[in-house]
């Protein structure tokens, strides 16, 4: 025997172990669905938590429709006995910031009285409020989405959103 064929035959016997190793490692399917759930647990993860944060805005987005609504009506029934636009700016800001304050979801630290966070704005349209004048009243929320300061998450578009609501109103006569 040469020294030749004590080196084929030592190359085919640590072929022949690779091989039905490989072999008997690609028959086994035990643990599969281990691997797989482990592949796309951050994927499921990441998902879960995006949708909580839509959820979250989605609530925040109700409660500031709901303050601003209540606002418009309250302001068309029971009408202020003044043009003056910032004293019905401050009826209407009571009821969007009572509205936002009872949102689990709303930080209450960003609802300071003169925040930039939140803002009302109220449009006397006919300059009056005399009988089946129109009026409108705005409210904007900003709202942190990504968490952190912003810029800071490599996001900067997504980091603050703003949410706007319009309605528009009518004094109604007594």
């Amino acid at each position: 025997m040469t020294r030749f064929s004590r080196y084929r035959d030592g190359v085919r016997a640590v072929c022949r172990r690779a091989w039905g190793s490989a072999a008997r490692f690609g028959g086994d399917r035990q643990g599969g669905t281990a691997v797989q759930a482990i592949m796309f647990l951050p994927v499921i993860a990441v998902a879960m938590f995006g949708l909580i944060r839509v959820w979250q805005v989605i609530q925040v987005r109700d409660s500031l429709h709901t303050g601003t609504y209540l606002a418009t009506r309250y302001m068309s029934l029971y009408t202020p006995e003044t043009s003056d636009p910032v004293f019905w700016e401050d009826i209407a800001y009571k009821f969007i910031l009572a509205e936002l304050e009872a949102n689990p979801w709303v930080d209450k630290m960003r609802l300071i009285p003169g925040s930039p966070t939140i803002g009302v704005t109220v449009v006397l349209t006919d300059g009056g409020y005399e009988c089946t004048n129109d009026f409108t009243v705005e409210a904007k929320y900003t709202m942190n989405v990504m968490g952190g300061d912003p810029g800071q998450n490599g996001l900067p578009g997504l980091s603050d959103i703003t949410l706007v609501d319009l309605r528009k109103g009518e004094v109604l006569c007594k």
